[in-house]
């Protein structure tokens, strides 16, 4: 098992949605372990304290599982934020 950050990128299709919307069990075996939103402050929030929040650029997702798995979420966040600059 792995922690990493993954930074929301502009233009991504996570903006807007709500972190229990996410669902990375369910598609990638991951674990949202807190979120760093901006608007609200530069701490780490733990996803139990406000699964409402509502992603904007620049937040950072703190996510727990396997290394394959983590790559595979970056990369499609990634994708995501490319595929609408197309």
């Amino acid at each position: 098992m792995n922690l990493a950050e993954v930074v929301i990128p502009v233009d991504s299709d996570l903006m807007g949605q709500c972190v229990s919307q996410l669902q990375l069990s369910s598609q990638y075996n991951l674990i949202l372990i807190g979120i760093v939103n901006h608007d609200r402050s530069q701490d780490l929030r733990f996803v139990v304290e406000d699964t409402n929040c509502r992603l904007t650029e620049g937040d950072i997702l703190v996510i727990l599982g396997p290394e394959g798995e983590i790559r595979a979420f970056k990369k499609d966040v990634e994708n995501e934020s490319n595929d609408a600059k197309a």
